[in-house]
């Protein structure tokens, strides 16, 4: 995808002063990525970054690097960097990484958070649950609220490194995203999953935590790949 002057690809941005450097660029380029402006095999050339972001060619290519060790961005010094694909496999894989280091996550949480935690997790229900039956388009609200939901419990670990890394590997499939997850019909299993891990994290049962918030982030998995088709997803279905 080429970068024009006339629109730019990220949207109209503010030239980049020297104190907003490669962590800002790097949080553009990941966001028009997730949010399916950029689409997977579109290139990322240096000099029209650059130019588009007002900086000079270093701080881009040292986001380009930290893009590519978050997988969103793939190429190296003999090719120009793109937006990275992935197939159906790969996405399985990936989601079985989050699904480990979630369930860790929450086993931690439920021992450290216990009934306080719970207690924000109620509330993130109650907030799904009014919106899942609620007319019209709420699917971006939902989706928020499970990051919402997924977010307490990795601080509720007491980890703060674990909470990046559930971070960056979250990145990959929120380009996925599984909005058949979000029909009208697997809402109720969204919710009830999270109504189930909020009460064994309120019982401080670590196993029955860990065990049930791995499930669901398999079962959400398999809903993604397969809504995928196993082919790239377009900006409707991102």
């Amino acid at each position: 995808m080429s970068i024009r002057d006339d629109r730019p690809f990220l949207g109209e941005q503010p030239a980049l002063s020297t104190q907003r450097t490669s962590g800002v660029i790097v949080r553009l380029i990941r966001d028009a990525i997730v949010q399916g402006r950029l689409q997977p095999g579109d290139p990322l050339f240096e000099a029209e970054l650059a130019r588009e972001f007002g900086t000079s060619r270093t701080p881009v290519r040292e986001a380009l690097i930290q893009l590519r060790q978050e997988g969103l961005v793939e190429g190296g010094a003999n090719r120009p960097a793109s937006v990275r694909s992935y197939t159906a496999a790969e996405l399985h894989d990936i989601y079985g990484i989050r699904a480990a280091l979630e369930g860790f996550a929450a086993s931690r949480a439920a021992i450290r958070g216990g009934a306080p935690l719970a207690r924000e997790l109620d509330a993130s229900n109650d907030r799904f649950h009014a919106l899942a039956v609620r007319d019209g388009d709420v699917v971006d609200a939902l989706v928020r609220e499970n990051l919402t939901f997924h977010g307490l419990i990795a601080e509720g670990a007491g980890i703060p490194r674990l909470g990046e890394m559930i971070d960056q590997v979250m990145a990959i499939p929120r380009r996925y995203r599984a909005y058949a997850a979000y029909t009208v019909e697997a809402r109720v299993t969204v919710e009830a999953d999270h109504r189930a891990v909020t009460d064994a994290i309120r019982d401080q049962n670590e196993t029955a935590a860990q065990n049930l918030i791995t499930e669901h982030v398999l079962w959400t998995g398999r809903v993604a790949v397969s809504a995928q088709a196993f082919r790239p997803p377009d900006n409707e279905s991102a």
